[in-house]
């Protein structure tokens, strides 16, 4: 199962970040790389690393390998048009049955505005 959440705060302060409607609700592993990792990830990402790309339905298992993301820069495809700025903390976790691990991870962002 996989799901993730979004919080963000104005100054980047611990104690300032709120639950934002930017979620993930709980779901599977195939239907999360079937929507979710297709349209946002492989989306915003595909084009800086060797994320693996799927053109049908995903079929497990996963690929293994080492996968490397290099000078990426989200262009905000499958995301709302519009993001308040500030710093989002977003905390994306998988589990499995009693014999796979859970894992998972936390990303900062800071959306901040585009100067010319």
């Amino acid at each position: 199962m996989v799901e993730g959440h979004a919080f963000r705060s104005f100054s980047g302060d611990e104690s300032a970040y709120k639950l934002k409607p930017l979620s993930i609700p709980t779901t599977t592993f195939s239907k999360f790389i079937d929507t979710y990792y297709k349209d946002v990830f492989i989306t915003n990402l595909g084009n800086c690393s060797n994320l693996p790309k799927f053109k049908r339905k995903f079929q497990l298992p996963w690929p293994r390998g080492t996968y490397n993301l290099t000078q990426c820069v989200f262009n905000g495809k499958g995301l709302p048009e519009v993001l308040p700025l500030g710093y989002y903390k977003i905390f994306f976790s998988a589990s499995g049955d009693n014999e796979q691990p859970t894992w998972g991870f936390v990303v900062i962002l800071q959306i901040t505005s585009k100067f010319f």
